[in-house]
């Protein structure tokens, strides 16, 4: 599953953060991360930035 697609089961009130972490084998943090990252700057602020 897509980060966009478990962002909108989390969005819309089907999964939990845990559950949509759980799926996208990420821990419960690193998914709030995620979503901070996104909703500030879309699919360009889920890039990988330690290589920069």
């Amino acid at each position: 599953m897509r980060f966009e697609e478990a962002y909108e089961g989390w969005n819309k009130g089907w999964l939990t953060q845990a559950e949509a972490a759980q799926i996208l084998g990420m821990c419960e943090r690193s998914f709030r991360r995620y979503l901070a990252r996104y909703e500030a700057e879309g699919l360009d602020g889920l890039i990988d930035r330690r290589l920069d």
